[in-house]
């Protein structure tokens, strides 16, 4: 038997819950707007939930937020709440004065043989109403081919139209209809709530500013459009015997010649896998860096215990064009370079969390240790800025092995002399 409530307010908020085995639809207008909210069940990783679809007002997600586990998903881009009988009487208590009706909207019903709507169809109903909201009102063609004028790296240019992208997909509204309140409560609800990094953050942030710079005749006041504030984090380093032990458990000869070529000349992921093979210097023992980060072209010096890993793994694999190639001929993947950077430390069981950057870091630790000067160091990694290398000064061992804390002082060798193990 179905049961059809139908949830009201003096002056906000009118709803319909249609509720059989599953429910099947769930609505609720405003009297001011005139907009409807759509609760659709779907399976949201195996779980039964009810997604919550609206244009964004800020009366009805305060409302929605009240309803008990109510979680953002990413993936799916709404508001969901669980699929059971409590949601919905924490629903109706949130409205005062609620009655019965027998109103249905049978001809917007959405569902599958099973009752409920699967998330795989649900994504692609929603990604197709954003895709199409964002070809008619977002020009981000233009925005990239801009950005490909100005020579923008590709990974900028993706970042870039990806964070455009999400923002006018999470607000749709054109940009002449968007306020600096959108910014930030895309800013929060998107990004702070949901865990994502603060480079995403600031990603996002010069994206905006540049899009409403150049392809906007409605200007935002982009002064309010705030960065965040900058971590002060540390990198992780390893110790040359971790180093060590990753190469040698690493059986496979391509595997070990991408760590120890990555580490013994500090290279970024982008250059491990845009190295071809005139690249490799061998007369003058040096490999070229071409146009890396920033467009700057270096060279860096070429180890001759790597070489002859170089070599023997050529004639293994024979590369056409890179340094590294994957199965069909063309770069090796970066995912495919994390993997094997990550796998390595794993058998040489080192529980650090690391990626392939920290093997530059790794290396330029060490170069300062073995007392190379700073400046030589900044030329080798390919910084602008003097400024950005000094930051291995901070996990250097170098200068903190010469400074004895007080501690070592006051107490005698044997530190745990006279303890007991309970008290």
């Amino acid at each position: 038997m179905e049961k059809i409530y139908t949830l009201q307010t003096a002056s906000i908020l009118h709803a319909e819950v249609n509720e059989k085995e599953y429910r099947d639809n769930f609505y609720r207008n405003t009297e001011s707007d005139g907009f409807q909210v759509r609760v659709i069940p779907i399976l949201h990783y195996g779980e039964k939930r009810l997604r919550m679809q609206f244009p964004y007002n800020e009366k009805v997600l305060d409302l929605i937020q009240k309803v008990p586990d109510c979680r953002w998903s990413a993936t799916m881009h709404c508001w969901h709440v669980p699929d059971s009988e409590e949601s919905v009487k924490h629903i109706s208590a949130l409205f005062p004065k609620c009655i019965c009706s027998t109103a249905g909207r049978k001809d917007d019903i959405q569902t599958t043989s099973s009752g409920t709507i699967s998330n795989e169809f649900q994504g692609k109903n929603f990604a197709k109403e954003k895709e199409l909201f964002i070809a008619e009102n977002i020009p981000i063609k233009e925005y990239r081919r801009y950005l490909k004028n100005k020579r923008y790296s590709e990974s900028t240019i993706e970042s870039y139209c990806t964070s455009v992208t999400s923002f006018f997909g999470y607000l749709l509204k054109p940009p002449n209809q968007v306020t600096i309140d959108d910014f930030q409560d895309f800013n929060y609800r998107y990004i702070v709530e949901q865990g994502l990094s603060r480079s995403l953050q600031n990603t996002v942030v010069s994206a905006l500013k540049l899009f409403y710079k150049k392809f906007s005749e409605y200007k935002l006041d982009l002064e309010i459009m705030e960065r965040p504030h900058r971590q002060k984090k540390l990198p992780t380093i390893l110790s040359t015997d971790e180093i060590k032990r990753m190469i040698e458990v690493t059986r496979n000869i391509k595997h070990r010649t991408i760590i120890s070529l990555t580490y013994s000349a500090g290279l970024r992921m982008s250059e491990i896998i845009g190295l071809r093979l005139n690249d490799i210097d061998s007369s003058r023992m040096v490999i070229q860096i071409v146009q890396a980060k920033g467009f700057k072209d270096r060279a860096v010096t070429l180890s001759p215990k790597v070489l002859i890993l170089l070599r023997k793994y050529f004639l293994a694999y024979k590369p056409k064009t890179y340094l590294f190639e994957g199965q069909v001929g063309c770069k090796y993947s970066s995912e495919s370079i994390g993997k094997v950077i990550k796998k390595a430390a794993s058998r040489a069981g080192i529980r650090k969390r690391i990626s392939t950057h920290t093997l530059r870091h790794s290396y330029a630790t060490h170069l300062l240790e073995a007392g190379v000067d700073l400046r030589y160091i900044q030329v080798l990694l390919g910084h602008s800025s003097s400024r950005t290398t000094e930051i291995y000064t901070h996990v250097s061992n170098r200068s903190l092995s010469a400074i004895s804390s007080p501690i070592d002082r006051l107490l005698d060798d044997d530190i745990g002399q006279g303890v007991t193990e309970y008290v």
